[in-house]
């Protein structure tokens, strides 16, 4: 989830800020408990999109009163409408993606190939969508972030999971797609209201199709699961406020390179919660993903770095 926090990397600071570190790092904290939530809930427990709808419209509800509260909402342009829709889309879709892989493979191993799509979506996105060219250091994290790929599934797991190493994936590349559209939408609306809208068309996405698959619904009750749902979307919700407050303190770099404390994480409660031990090769392949992903970051803070020097 630490892509979902790039969209406020334009918030940079001059300094490193103590209390910027420790918001994200309580955003990372709480983001890793997402994969345990969602083994709580469970695919089989609740519908998997009616679920998912309310939660989104569950976090659209609450931040419809700190909408109030900031007086924050402003009046959309028509030519955003399609690219906002887009990321409502994308962005339930990524949390239902990550939802069936964590409930069918080991946690951080949904993890690491989260980040590897989020990685390799990102890139390829960027060039078709803004012609962005690929750098050698991008070349290199790419190749960094396939060879992980190759070590967790080839080494790792059956061929009967891969159907969900590809949902793992599709929630990356939602993840990516949903952290660069911003770049096609005027640069006017706040970050609550984003964030809002977001959740709003994802809810009313997720059930549309829950319809559509005629899914049972059924009243929410105060069960385990439905509890748990709720406290989702309210962590959710909480995590896009520490991480809006870290950015505006942190270089965007910087503040992105704390929030890859996420995966130690969530690391560290599946093994409390589930016993789950990350086993060599998987230590291997992850790593690599991750060096993929650290590269280019500490490429662009170098470069920003001499910049502010000059």
């Amino acid at each position: 989830m630490e892509i979902l926090a790039i969209h406020y990397s334009h918030m940079n600071s001059k300094k490193i800020d103590i209390s910027g570190i420790i918001s994200l790092l309580c955003a990372s904290f709480i983001y890793g408990f997402f994969g345990i939530l969602s083994r709580g809930i469970g695919v089989n427990q609740l519908p998997l999109y009616y679920t998912s709808g309310l939660r989104a419209l569950f976090a659209a509800l609450l931040l419809s009163f700190l909408l109030l509260y900031m007086r924050a909402w402003k009046k959309i342009n028509k030519k955003d409408l399609g690219i906002i829709a887009l990321r409502g889309i994308c962005s339930v879709m990524s949390v239902i993606a990550f939802f069936v892989a964590v409930n069918y493979l080991p946690i951080n191993t949904a993890y690491f190939i989260l980040y590897a799509g989020a990685t390799l979506g990102g890139y390829s996105l960027g060039s078709i969508l803004f012609k962005e060219k690929l750098t050698l250091i991008k070349i290199i994290a790419l190749l960094f972030s396939l060879v992980g790929l190759y070590f967790i599934y080839l080494f790792s797991l059956d061929a009967t999971k891969a159907i969900y190493i590809g949902f793992a994936l599709i929630s990356g590349i939602a993840t990516a797609l949903w952290d660069i559209l911003p770049k096609k939408i005027s640069h006017t609306y706040s970050s609550v209201q984003l964030s809002f809208l977001d959740n709003i068309i994802g809810g009313v996405f997720a059930l549309l199709v829950s319809l559509l698959l005629r899914e049972q619904w059924t009243i929410p009750s105060l069960t385990t699961a439905w509890e748990l749902n709720a406290l989702f979307g309210s962590l959710f919700v909480a995590t896009g406020l520490l991480i809006i407050y870290g950015f505006r303190r942190l270089d965007a770099q910087i503040g992105s390179l704390v929030m890859l404390a996420e995966v130690l994480f969530a690391i560290l409660l599946a093994f409390i919660f589930y016993g789950e031990i990350i086993t060599p090769i998987i230590f291997v392949g992850g790593t690599l993903i991750l060096v993929g992903i650290i590269l280019p970051k500490i490429k662009e803070l170098s470069v920003n770095r001499l910049e502010k020097m000059n």
